[in-house]
């Protein structure tokens, strides 16, 4: 009877264990979706009829941004005719600031950025042994969906929930050869490339790319299945260019 009783108290014991821990991941993913907003910037490419389209950024280090390549070829490869804004402020108006490209790299789908006069929280990047398949991630940006909603704040991001279905994926960019990417079915839509691919922790673990269908027409009735690029393909372009960024420690 003594076993028993004291197997039923263990049995509680772990279950309310389990219990605790899963509300404070909860709490823990809550707070840095917040904080996560302080570190994300929206961009847009201008021409003389106005914005011809828009992507996501995230801050590495101070007035240092990256986003994907296809956001800003169009201002790499025609600057006269295209301008590459931030998206700054909002209030009774839209603030733009002009953003520079600095380096970028189209086989990896990437590109880094200078923005001034904008202040942003630099990310934290997973460290590569805690980034697991059926991990939970948030996909965050700026989809341009959500500007159709009613009092939409515009330099609002939102974010969507899913898991890393697989790892090292084969790539979907032109040219990219072994570019590491990560499947996720977290929702994208045009808006969110760019933006950054958390986990539980706030931290990055890739760079939002694309959904499937976009780039593989035989493929388009396949839904759920968006791609990011690993985020050691970003660490790597910014160690090439002596960028600083943050990592995350071992504690």
């Amino acid at each position: 009877m003594k076993n028993f009783m004291n197997g039923h108290l263990m049995i509680k014991f772990l279950l309310n264990t389990v219990l605790f821990f899963s509300l404070s991941c909860s709490l823990i993913a809550n707070d840095k979706l917040t904080q996560i907003d302080n570190s994300v910037l929206r961009i847009g490419i201008f021409d003389n009829k106005g914005l011809a389209s828009a992507g996501t950024s995230f801050c590495v280090s101070e007035n240092v941004f990256v986003t994907n390549y296809h956001v800003v070829q169009l201002a790499v490869e025609n600057p006269d005719k295209y301008k590459l804004m931030a998206l700054a402020e909002y209030t009774d108006k839209i603030i733009l600031k002009e953003a520079n490209v600095l380096h970028y790299a189209p086989n990896k789908d990437l590109a880094i950025i200078k923005v001034e006069g904008v202040s942003r929280k630099p990310v934290v990047f997973s460290r590569n042994a805690d980034i697991e398949q059926s991990q939970d991630v948030y996909a965050i940006g700026f989809p341009v969906s959500s500007d159709n909603a009613l009092n939409a704040n515009i330099i609002q991001p939102t974010s969507t929930k899913g898991i890393i279905s697989k790892l090292d994926a084969f790539s979907l960019i032109p040219n990219s050869q072994n570019t590491r990417m990560i499947i996720t079915d977290a929702t994208m839509n045009p808006g969110n490339s760019g933006g950054p691919l958390i986990n539980k922790c706030g931290h990055v673990v890739g760079i939002n790319e694309s959904k499937i269908s976009g780039n593989i027409k035989i493929l388009a009735h396949i839904d759920n299945v968006y791609y990011a690029v690993h985020a050691n393909e970003l660490i790597d372009l910014l160690d090439a260019n002596n960028l600083k960024y943050k990592i995350a420690s071992d504690s």
